[in-house]
């Protein structure tokens, strides 16, 4: 896409553009991690050991829970989201059906 392309657009189609490019970046992200772990796994085997004898299995120390996967997304600013866990945040007060705003 061309510079020029990018400034005839509206804000909103900017955001849009933006979303759309970050779910694409995750999915790509998690595409090439799971045939890396595969290429892994098979290297491996070859070796006669298990992924986990290489890297060493079993949990780290101090290692944290990690990060949840973002269930809503408001419509006008990408960057307003929510997990679905916690408190309801204020952008979906007065809202009774919030699947519309589900990534």
């Amino acid at each position: 896409m061309k510079d020029n392309q990018l400034e005839k657009m509206t804000v909103r189609e900017l955001r849009d553009l933006k979303a759309r490019i970050d779910t694409a970046i995750g999915s790509r992200q998690a595409k090439d991690r799971a045939e890396l772990k595969q290429k892994m796994i098979a290297l491996a085997e070859e070796a006669g050991l298990s992924l986990d004898d290489v890297l060493g299995g079993g949990r780290r120390a101090g290692r944290g829970k990690g990060t949840v996967a973002v269930k809503y997304r408001h419509p006008d600013d990408a960057t307003l989201t929510w997990t679905g866990r916690g408190r309801r945040p204020r952008w979906l007060d007065g809202i009774s059906n919030i699947e519309k705003f589900r990534v």
